[in-house]
């Protein structure tokens, strides 16, 4: 119970040097860009299953699976280059938005110097 009372009287007086220290309104919860709602996902397209492995010794059905299995190769490594570039690209997205917040940041503390 003394731990709660602790947690709280601190919460509380966190609460309170936050309110007096900004005399500006608070921004609004939630975002500064209502537009990332909408971030584009992404437009890769996933390859079909895997094909199932024919039971047959015959040359032609071995040969068929085979050139499938390459297809479902070939589409799984486009595949993850395209969500690769996706991440890549939303990592730079960040990048922007990181280094937008470190400048306003700075910018605010130098105000309160």
């Amino acid at each position: 119970m003394k731990i709660i009372s602790v947690v709280l009287g601190a919460a509380l007086a966190l609460l309170s040097t936050s309110a007096t220290a900004q005399d500006a309104a608070p921004a609004a919860a939630g975002t500064n860009f209502p537009a990332l709602k909408d971030y584009p996902a992404a437009a890769c397209v996933k390859p079909e299953p895997l094909p199932k492995q024919p039971v047959t010794t015959v040359a032609t059905e071995i040969q068929r699976y085979n050139v499938l299995i390459a297809n479902y190769n070939k589409a799984g490594k486009a595949y993850v280059t395209c969500v690769n570039e996706y991440v890549g690209n939303a990592n730079r997205d960040m990048d922007i938005i990181r280094r937008k917040t470190r400048a306003a940041t700075d910018e605010a503390n130098l105000k309160d110097n």
